[in-house]
């Protein structure tokens, strides 16, 4: 189930069914398979939002499943980020159940609740160093100058 907003937060589409209909359209064919012409579309810059510091972080919360864990991420939001997040779990073997995703502002707060296509649990600690690496490159791609210069002080 997708609730997909528009840039004043109204349902997307409301006032166009030609837009509605295109985006079932590429919905069902990307589910098909076919993305070979789907692309991100150019990231809006806001000189305003650009000064507003995202700090980047990737947890996981403990759980009493050793099969299901959840993973925790927080970055600056930007066109095509839930898919390379999803993407990079996947290329680590790890099969999304459910995916809640919040935006307040600038600021995407994604919690993905997953398990292992391996023998390997999510929960194993070396497993978590290396899948927090590389969801950290793909947060740390979004980040402007006040993102930097907040992680090198060590602010939260």
């Amino acid at each position: 189930v997708f609730n997909i907003q528009d840039e004043q937060g109204f349902a997307f589409g409301r006032e166009s069914d030609s837009a509605l209909e295109l985006l079932k359209k590429r919905s069902y064919a990307a589910i098909g398979g076919k993305i070979d012409d789907l692309m991100v579309p150019e990231r809006r810059r806001s000189r305003r939002a650009e000064v507003i510091p995202v700090r980047p972080k990737v947890s996981f919360p403990e759980t009493r499943s050793k099969k299901r864990q959840i993973i925790e991420v927080v970055g600056r939001d930007r066109p095509g980020l839930l898919w390379q997040l999803a993407d990079t779990l996947r290329r680590h073997d790890i099969d999304i159940l459910s995916a809640h995703i919040e935006n307040v502002g600038i600021k995407a707060m994604d919690t993905f609740y997953v398990r292992s296509l391996t023998d390997i649990s999510v929960s194993d600690k070396g497993r978590q160093t290396v899948i927090r690496k590389a969801l950290m490159k793909i947060l740390s791609e979004g980040n402007t100058k006040a993102d930097k210069a907040k992680v090198e002080l060590g602010a939260s």
